[in-house]
Formats: C-alpha cells, structure tokens, sequence
C-alpha cells in the first residue's frame, strides 16, 4: 500500500492503519528515513509502562540512551502524532508508554534493527533486575568512547 500524508490512498485497496499520522510524522521530521516500524513490542511496553531508561549496562543500552518516552495519548491521535514526531526529532526510537514503540532508519532494515535492539536490552534489562543485586554498568571514559558509534544501530 502507498498512501499520502494525509492518509489518502494512491496504492492498493486495503485503508491505511489509525496510526498513518504517527508514521507521516516519522517522515516529516526524518527526511533522511525510509523505514519507520510501529510496534507493540511486549517487553518494550512493559518498558515505557514502567517508566524505565537504559542505563549503560552493555553497548547497545549506551547506543540507545538517547531513547525518549512518549506519554500515552489515544491511539492513532493527532496527539500521539505530534509527540512521536518531537520525540523522534531527538532520536531515532521512542517508547510509547501503555503502547509500544516507534523507530525510524535511514531504510527499514535499520528500523527494524533499531526496534529490536529496543526490545533485547529491554529484556535483559529485565532480567538483571529480576536477578537482583547491582546492575553493573560500564564505565563513563568508555560509554562517552561508545557514543559516537551509535549511528551503528
């Protein structure tokens, strides 16, 4: 299916999903993108639900701090849509709190490498806190070495 902005269908026969603004809005402000995923990922709603952020605790947690989460609004909405698009403006994933998640990439296999990689550390962040005790996180020097590198994911 091809659609416009503004949910207009230009291709196929199917109706655009409720969340055509979300992903509009992942366009607008990343016009560099050609791939933007919108998931209900469980953990990674779980995640948002909770109000977690990453800490450092592996390469890919420093890879995704700059993470934000987007507080719910109806599903579909303009509202979301404006939300995710400011969000996205700052990184290229955001947790949707009581929802899911959105990331955008350059094309969609690096949308989807993003989305996973959201949904993995959230899960082993998980688990270290199920296993309780320190969560052990890396040290500063190396997180701001490690920085730079995050357009890796």
């Amino acid at each position: 299916m091809h659609i416009q902005p503004d949910g207009t269908v230009i291709e196929g026969t199917r109706q655009p999903s409720v969340e055509f603004q979300m992903h509009a809005a992942a366009y607008r402000v990343r016009p560099g993108s050609t791939g933007a995923l919108h998931a209900h990922a469980p953990i990674a709603t779980a995640f948002g639900i909770c109000s977690q952020t990453f800490p450092s605790i592996n390469t890919d947690a420093v890879f995704l701090r700059d993470t934000v989460t987007v507080p719910w609004y109806m599903p579909g909405s303009k509202e979301l849509a404006a939300a995710v698009a400011e969000a996205l403006q700052k990184s290229r994933g955001a947790i949707l709190q009581n929802h899911g998640l959105m990331t955008v990439g350059e094309n969609l296999r690096k949308a989807v490498t993003r989305a996973m990689t959201l949904e993995e550390t959230a899960k082993i962040l998980m688990y270290c806190k199920q296993f309780g005790g320190t969560i052990s996180v890396l040290p500063d020097e190396w997180v701001e070495r490690l920085a730079p590198l995050a357009d890796f994911i």
